[in-house]
C-alpha cells in the first residue's frame, strides 16, 4: 500500500489487527510461558509465544501492507 494511498483510518485498522493477532496467541498463554531464548543479552528473555505472536503481527503486515518494511 504506497504512501500517499493510506488514510490514518487503514493504518489504525492495520495496527488493531496485529494486536488482536497478537493478543490471539498470547493471552492464552499468558503466565505460563517459560523463557526459551534471549535476545541481544541474558536479561532480554523470549519465549515461544513472543516468537509466534511475532510471526503473527509479520503476516498481518505482509497481508494488509505488503510494501511496507519491518526492522528487525
Amino acid at each position: 500500500m504506497p504512501d500517499a494511498e493510506v488514510t490514518t483510518d487503514e493504518l489504525l485498522d492495520i495496527a488493531c489487527a496485529a494486536a488482536r493477532a497478537a493478543a490471539d496467541i498470547l493471552l492464552p498463554r499468558f503466565g505460563s510461558e517459560v523463557a526459551s531464548a534471549t535476545k541481544s543479552t541474558v536479561t532480554d528473555v523470549v519465549s515461544e509465544a513472543d516468537l509466534a505472536a511475532e510471526r503473527a503481527i509479520r503476516a498481518v503486515l505482509a497481508e494488509r501492507a505488503p510494501d511496507d518494511a519491518v526492522l528487525g
